[in-house]
């Protein structure tokens, strides 16, 4: 491999990199700015600000098949009342759910910076460390679930 080679397969990995972080950017901002823009109705379903009477339909197909709310069940609620600023009901809603959204609200300003500046991301995962804490993520959800299974908490 020449020198001429070499420079190029380093740019093309930055270049990769930012187009990344302008994906994930835009991707984490846009679910933070809807999370804003919506409610929790007093029925418990979340609906547009301002138009309550009009809740959005529930989109967990395992809830609507067995009846039964799966480990992901409140995420959106919880997504939405960070939005709001209301934490404590973040946290009831969905224990894990306010940890995630930290994570996402995390990668805005992070990801902007590496957009702006023209570089990847200063936090920058490995592909093995993704398989980690996705893993670590699908671990939580499933020991916040059988928690709530067995303490009999209803979301």
């Amino acid at each position: 491999m020449t020198e001429t080679s070499t420079t190029k397969t380093v740019l093309s990995d930055l270049e990769r990199g930012w187009q990344t972080d302008l994906v994930v950017f835009i991707g984490c901002a846009a679910l933070i700015l809807l999370s804003s823009l919506l409610s929790i109705n007093a029925s418990g379903a979340v609906s547009v600000t301002g138009r309550e009477g009009a809740s959005l339909p529930g989109v967990c197909m395992g809830k609507r098949l067995t009846g039964v709310d799966c480990p992901g069940c409140g995420l959106t609620r919880s997504f939405v009342a960070m939005g709001n600023g209301q934490f404590a009901q973040a946290f009831q809603v969905h224990r894990i759910g306010v940890i995630i959204y930290l994570l996402v609200l995390l990668q805005v300003p992070l990801r902007a910076y590496a957009v702006v500046r023209g570089v990847p991301c200063l936090w920058r995962v490995e592909s093995w460390h993704k398989g980690i804490l996705i893993w670590i993520v699908f671990a939580a959800l499933w020991v916040n679930w059988f928690y709530a299974l067995y303490t009999h908490e209803a979301w």
